[in-house]
């Protein structure tokens, strides 16, 4: 899908024409694990999320990286 409603889509978060500084994630915790990496790679800064979106092993790799997440 190039658009929904007129906006562009993505195939990733390493595809965006500007890095991101904060991420929203209001998926199960499964899917954030099988993501995260790669929003720590583009070197985001915060991390927000949604209340039980969260994992303690997403949360241990934000640190390690220097994220500051918001639960």
């Amino acid at each position: 899908m190039d658009n929904i409603l007129g906006d562009r889509c993505y195939p990733s978060v390493k595809a965006l024409p500007e890095k991101p500084y904060i991420a929203v994630f209001i998926v199960p915790p499964k899917v954030v694990e099988s993501i995260i990496d790669e929003y720590i790679e583009v070197d985001i800064k915060y991390a927000w999320f949604q209340p039980g979106s969260e994992s303690k092993e997403v949360i241990k790799r934000l640190e390690s990286a220097g994220v500051k997440e918001y639960v």
